[in-house]
């Protein structure tokens, strides 16, 4: 595992004006090499689809996949059928995630049990609203937006 980039986002970032981010990725060269974080990460395809290479495996990602990461989770994605995608994805801290589940009373084993990440797919008004607030959000405590699309 020595090639995978440990990627960090803690609940100090929220502090220092960083901010929990957006970040909107448009193709696959705009994503990171293969990776894994400290932190979960939810993300949604807005555009298009993907492979997904996810702990060893591969999944076909499409527009309206909503995947939530672990933190151990190894990933990275690639070229389906020679088409591209666009990502939108939110770094959530351990800490935070933690805290939620405590508070609405989930056990965190749902999420991190099983071998691959959750994965559902969104259509119709729910993507869309989804997208949405995703991309035109103006909560700075929580979201400060960083597009990376050219």
């Amino acid at each position: 595992m020595s090639d995978v980039e440990l990627l960090h986002f803690s609940e100090e970032n929220l502090h220092t004006g960083e901010g929990a981010r957006v970040l909107h990725q448009c193709g696959v060269p705009a994503t990171y090499k293969i990776h894994t974080h400290d932190f979960y990460e939810l993300f949604l395809v807005s555009h298009g689809g993907a492979i997904h290479a996810v702990n060893g495996r591969s999944q076909l990602l499409s527009e309206g996949s909503f995947v939530l990461m672990r933190p151990r989770d190894v990933h990275r994605y690639d070229f389906f059928n020679n088409a591209d995608f666009e990502l939108l994805d939110i770094g959530i801290p351990r800490t935070v995630f933690e805290r939620l589940c405590d508070y609405l009373r989930l056990d965190r084993a749902i999420f991190d049990t099983p071998e691959l990440p959750l994965h559902c797919v969104l259509s119709g008004h729910t993507l869309t609203d989804v997208q949405e607030k995703l991309l035109n959000t103006n909560n700075q405590y929580l979201l400060s937006l960083n597009k990376v699309c050219r």
